[in-house]
């Protein structure tokens, strides 16, 4: 989902994160998204791991240059992307297998 700005926000029923270079994105809360559950334990699980995190606006455009992309929901945890519109990601890439499992430790 896209905000009135173009920006990128979430799915109808997760948060969104990306992976660029080795650094976790995903839209800011002022972008729009909800701050759920378990996007706060995969932004807690960042910093124990020492994975710059790096809340911001972006558009549709830089999600097509991520190298992994991820959704993130209270139900199924997190859940890698393989593909969006014509562009094949990593799934899962090793930033989301390793924010995947220690947010799974982190929920026993």
């Amino acid at each position: 989902m896209l905000n009135e700005r173009g920006e990128v926000v979430e799915t109808s029923s997760a948060n969104l994160f990306w992976v660029r270079d080795g650094e976790l994105w995903t839209p800011s809360l002022g972008t729009g998204c909800l701050a759920g559950i378990t996007r706060a334990l995969v932004l807690e699980a960042a910093t124990r791991l020492r994975i710059r995190a790096v809340e911001g606006a972006a558009t549709l455009h830089v999600l097509h240059e991520a190298h992994e992309v991820f959704l993130t929901n209270s139900t199924r945890g997190v859940q890698p992307v393989a593909e969006l519109d014509i562009h094949r990601f990593a799934a899962p890439g090793p930033v989301t297998t390793r924010l995947a499992a220690a947010v799974a430790e982190s929920d026993r």
